[in-house]
């Protein structure tokens, strides 16, 4: 429909399909305009219905990561808020998220990226902890494990977003 120049045709389709993936495909289709209105009429949802991961990944779809870190905080969700603070440029902020969440190896970076010597040194010398058993310590990590069986309801961000830095 897109390539016969039937935009509206097209993005009157794909809306009929949960929000997440109806999002993904008009991103990938370059209906920007009409990805960023579903985004922000499912962010304006879940404010209103008071889901606060589901708005967290909105307004990380939206590239608000500030917002959307203090979203990930309420939710109880230090590891995400980490990332989105990261996006950000807080690089301290997402460091301390990072060892909140027990992910030392990711702190240790942040900490180093933010020239916190002092902070870098302390979290390398603190024992790692495994994802599974960060898992089990913050169950609300837990809840990625079902993300993909409800991406109505739980969009996330792409892959890359959610990894540490490659860096060095």
């Amino acid at each position: 429909l897109v390539q016969a120049g039937r935009k509206q045709e097209a993005v009157a389709v794909l809306i009929a399909l949960p929000p997440f993936k109806a999002y993904k495909f008009l991103e990938r289709l370059k209906l920007d305009e009409a990805a960023k209105a579903l985004a922000e009429r499912e962010l304006q949802k879940a404010t209103e219905e008071k889901k606060i991961a589901a708005r967290a990944r909105w307004l990380e779809l939206l590239d608000d990561n500030a917002r959307a870190a203090e979203a990930w905080m309420e939710a109880s969700r230090p590891d995400r808020a980490s990332v989105c603070n990261e996006k950000a440029g807080n690089l301290r902020l997402a460091a301390e998220q990072s060892e909140a969440a027990q992910d030392f190896d990711r702190a240790q970076d942040l900490y180093r990226r933010a020239g916190d010597a002092a902070n870098m040194e302390r979290v390398a010398a603190l024992p790692r902890v495994s994802l599974e058993e960060r898992k089990q310590r913050h169950p609300a990590m837990r809840d990625d494990e079902h993300e993909h069986e409800h991406d109505e309801e739980h969009p996330h961000p792409p892959a890359e977003a959610s990894e540490p830095s490659a860096e060095t």
